[in-house]
């Protein structure tokens, strides 16, 4: 999982779009917790911006709890 969630990042802060980010977090909502977390610290720590994707709300709401 790590792996997928690294190139997903690096594809993403090599060719980053709306669409991709929606995609990549849409994606996301589908893995465990965890795996979820360290997929969007990680996009936001390399300064891809989630907050402003059309998926960050549904993204929030099923992660808060985390």
């Amino acid at each position: 999982m790590m792996g997928l969630a690294t190139g997903l990042v690096k594809a993403l802060i090599e060719k980053s779009s709306e669409e991709a980010i929606d995609n990549v977090l849409k994606f996301s909502l589908q893995l465990h917790g965890e795996f979820a977390i360290m997929l969007v610290k990680d996009m936001q720590q390399n300064g891809i911006d989630v907050e402003g994707s059309n998926q960050w709300g549904p993204w929030v709401r099923e992660f808060t709890y985390l």
